[in-house]
């Protein structure tokens, strides 16, 4: 199976879209 490979996948867009929000949270309160 390549669950493995999703979950992989999974765990960086998560990662790329929270660190998204904090750049954009950051940007907005500076």
């Amino acid at each position: 199976m390549s669950g493995t490979r999703w979950l992989a996948l999974a765990f960086f867009l998560a990662f790329l879209t929270i660190g998204t929000i904090i750049v954009v949270i950051a940007a907005e309160t500076s």
